[in-house]
């Protein structure tokens, strides 16, 4: 018998129990029918109806749909005129049901609004719980909190026994938006106090209706150019000024309002006396001796001097070149032919719903103008000691928001949380519910191992338009899909893309083919039952044949030692074997074989993001941000990137010519040192030889003096 009618049948004869299901019906029908159409039955007339109805048809149908209702989502009571404390009177007060999240909390133009939570968190993680960083509205300074020693009290935070708790208040303001000041004029906005599910919607068409008028294969390219020209023309040279740039007297005054530009939107970090000069396009050709690439530069790079900007990559990037050309060069005519059309279809620089131009026709690069916030918010939460007694936190909010109803973007704490604690509890698993580059694999163990020892057995791919059809089979896929299936030998595992009939016979066809021809030789001579072992010990093997293992390394140590030689050898044949705990390392080794850039491209959306992250924060030190992904943003971060790159190597070029020249000084100092010593080395010989004493004068005086000497 149906539920339905079981419960049903229950609720009008709740006194008796164990019924028959044909002595219910017949009650049912019996009681129906006694009751006439126009009085009051047990149960509502249109649920009169559909009983009568149900009960008369053969098998009766399941009414358990009309007669109880589906539960229903918690709502949040509300209460009116609460007194918060001696200051403040609260319009409303919300009471939250446990484990609500609120992103839209209401507030009020004339008042403060309440909202009461109910905290399911440990004390000492609640300033990681508190429920307005579920709120998808930017709030900041100016706010504070109270400093320790200045507690409040209010009634709405009790304890246990009905006293007020010491609370902790933190107070902060709504940040709002920033926005284009002639798209959305600040006083344009419609301010709210609340965001119901219909209003969201009604921006998700809004920003869908945008996104479809500019949704073409010549819009994107035409946009991608657009924001490149911006971001040169933006940046320019970031080289140091060291030549001086000739300009007319028009060029100088136009040259004065862009730098302005650049060093309002620069907010203090332009650079230091950059150089002026001009971004100049360059037409590349093949002339078959020397081939020159198109791209810009600024008119002062050469090839002698290389350090100022330069792009010669663009015709290798899916830009419009001739509209750059248009732009460079200030071919006015290029620019309306490409231009015109493109501003037909709504979108482009001639759109004017969607760009700025100055009274003289040219183009405003406008500043995003902050559109302010009067909302307030106010969190009271007990202390960390009272938070187990008090599980409630209170945010009070006052205010009209004036900025416009933002989408829902932040993910909210309770989501986070439940995901972050889902991943961490997978571990190994996680490596089973991610796809693996098993194609590669494949290749790779057929031809390094043998027949016996392969994980991957089988690789089909079925073409879907050759296999019989049957109505228990998935929905068929896209015209031209094949169906993949992968046979490995480790508990019982098969991996198939999409489920039908025809799939699993030639599942079960290649099994039998696999087990017929070959049967597993390391199982075989490696058999537990063969083993020379006691029992307990060939059932502390078996413990082992698991996805995991309650205590494996105390299991091993009691094999090792108790099962003697043959338990060490059966050992060490497990260890040493290259598949064992096959998923972990066929996780491994095709991770290791594959470039650590290309990580998540055969992986999940959820685990492709993570170890996207995981990347970029360990190799490149990129960390998520909440900047615009606009494509102008991109272009700038890529030139800027470009251009730090090219400034660190020619500084490491520079740092190699200084250690040269420094080289080659201490070889000239050396050179200069040596050549000052020969020449005082030859003017000391020279001066010896004009100022000694001639050999036959020593003689002669000698000789007297032995004279003088002999004559005494």
């Amino acid at each position: 018998m149906s539920p339905g009618i079981l419960s049903i049948a229950q609720l009008l004869n709740p006194e008796e129990e164990n019924l028959d299901a044909r002595q219910e019906i017949a009650a049912l029908r019996q009681i129906l029918g006694a009751v006439p159409e126009g009085q009051q039955a047990l149960v509502s007339p249109a649920v009169h109806c559909h009983l009568k109805t149900a009960l008369h048809c053969d098998p009766p149908h399941p009414v358990a749909s009309v007669a109880l209702p589906l539960l229903a989502l918690p709502v949040a009571t509300v209460e009116y005129m609460v007194q918060l404390n001696r200051e403040t009177t609260l319009e409303r007060l919300f009471h939250h049901p446990r484990g609500a999240t609120v992103e839209y909390p209401k507030t009020s133009s004339s008042g403060t609004v309440g909202h009461l939570f109910h905290v399911e968190a440990d004390p000492s993680q609640w300033p990681e719980c508190l429920p307005w960083k579920d709120f998808q509205y930017s709030h900041g300074l100016p706010g504070g909190a109270t400093m320790n020693g200045s507690f409040k009290y209010t009634q709405l935070l009790v304890n246990s026994r009905g006293k007020p708790v010491c609370c902790q208040i933190q107070h902060k303001t709504c940040l709002g938006v920033k926005a284009c000041q002639h798209a959305h004029p600040p006083e344009g906005f419609e301010g709210h106090t609340s965001a119901t599910l219909e209003d969201i919607e009604r921006v998700r068409a809004e920003q869908r209706k945008t996104c479809d008028a500019w949704s073409s294969p010549r819009c994107d390219i035409f946009l991608k150019t657009a924001a490149y020209i911006t971001a040169v023309l933006h940046l320019g040279c970031r080289h140091p000024k060291q030549e001086p740039t000739c300009r007319t007297e028009q060029e100088c005054e136009e040259f004065d309002k862009l730098q302005v530009q650049r060093r309002l939107f620069a907010r203090g970090h332009f650079a230091n006396k950059p150089c002026e000069g001009r971004i100049m396009y360059h037409k590349g050709n093949d002339d078959g001796n020397e081939r020159k690439s198109t791209g810009l530069s600024c008119e002062h790079y050469s090839s002698y001097n290389s350090h100022h900007w330069a792009d010669f990559n663009i015709d290798q990037a899916q830009y419009n070149i001739d509209y750059i050309a248009a732009v460079f060069t200030g071919n006015t005519q290029a620019l309306a032919r490409i231009e015109e059309p493109v501003a037909e279809e709504n979108h482009g620089l001639l759109a004017p719903s969607i760009v700025h131009h100055l009274p003289d026709g040219k183009l405003q690069l406008l500043e995003m103008v902050p559109v302010t916030c009067a909302v307030k918010y106010r969190i009271w939460y007990p202390l960390e000691e009272d938070c187990a007694d008090c599980p409630y936190v209170l945010v009070t909010s006052e205010g009209e928001h004036t900025n416009p109803i933002l989408l829902p973007e932040r993910t909210p704490m309770a989501v986070r949380r439940d995901i972050l604690t889902l991943l961490k509890n997978l571990r190994e698993d996680l490596l089973d519910i991610t796809l693996r580059p098993v194609q590669r694999l494949k290749a790779e163990q057929d031809a390094n191992l043998p027949e016996e020892e392969h994980y991957i057995r089988v690789i089909l791919e079925l073409n879907n338009n050759n296999l019989p059809v049957h109505e228990e089979d998935d929905e068929p896929g896209e015209p031209g899909e094949r169906t993949h299936i992968i046979i490995c030998i480790i508990f019982c595992r098969v991996y198939i893309t999409r489920h039908t009939v025809a799939a699993h016979q030639h599942i079960f066809e290649e099994l039998e083919r696999i087990m017929t021809r070959r049967p597993p030789i390391i199982h075989y001579c490696h058999n537990i039952k063969t083993c020379a072992v006691k029992e307990p010990v060939r059932q502390l093997m078996r413990s082992l044949a698991c996805i995991q293992h309650p205590d494996w390394d105390v299991t091993v140590n009691r094999i090792r030692n108790e099962g003697g030689k043959a338990g060490k050898d059966w050992l060490r044949d497990k260890e040493t074997c290259r598949f064992q705990r096959s998923p972990l390392f066929a996780g491994k080794k095709a991770t290791s074989r594959s470039p650590s850039d290309r990580e998540g491209v055969h992986c999940t959306l959820l685990g492709g993001l993570l170890k996207g992250q995981q990347f970029d924060a360990l190799k490149m030190w990129i960390q998520p941000t909440n900047q615009p992904t606009m494509s102008v943003v991109n272009t700038l971060k890529n030139l800027k990137r470009q251009d730090q790159l090219k400034t660190n190597r020619a500084r490491t070029m520079e740092a190699h010519v200084a250690k040269h020249n420094d080289s080659m000084q201490k070889c000239h100092d050396a050179l200069e040192k040596a050549l000052q010593e020969l020449c005082r080395i030859g003017d000391d010989a020279h001066q010896q030889r004009t100022t000694a004493i001639p050999l036959w004068d020593v003689h002669l005086a000698e000789a007297r003096i032995a004279a003088q000497n002999g004559a005494q």
